[in-house]
């Protein structure tokens, strides 16, 4: 994405989708923080889901690979760090996009930003 306009608008493409599936009971919600800080338990939760029954060995194989973070080609998932967003973007960015996108935010679990304590 080369502008904050372009980055909202595809924003706004995938929150349409999210919103259409976030009302189905069969969907699997899983949020890449929660995969991050209890790896186990969330690849638990998806295996019940997928009805697959791994060893413990394998979900902790899965679970180290999960640590090693990275990039992934191609794709808008560039760095794999949860919060990146208070790094790269300005307090004004972020209160638009909290302005833009705060309810849908919520209901995805996530809490608003403090913008204000990123302009001290």
């Amino acid at each position: 994405m080369n502008t904050l306009d372009q980055t909202i608008e595809a924003v706004s493409r995938w929150l349409r989708i999210f919103k259409s599936w976030n009302i189905d009971p069969s969907v699997l919600k899983l949020r890449y923080e929660d995969l991050k800080d209890d790896p186990i338990q969330e690849l638990c939760r998806l295996q019940t889901y997928l009805g697959l029954q791994l060893q413990d060995s394998e979900l902790h194989r899965i679970a180290a690979r999960l640590d090693q973070g990275g990039s992934v080609t191609g794709s808008h998932f560039r760095k794999g760090v949860s919060g990146r967003y208070r790094q790269v973007l300005s307090p004004q960015q972020i209160e638009s996009c909290q302005q833009r996108f705060g309810t849908v935010l919520k209901q995805m679990g996530y809490e608003s930003a403090d913008v204000g304590a990123l302009t001290r």
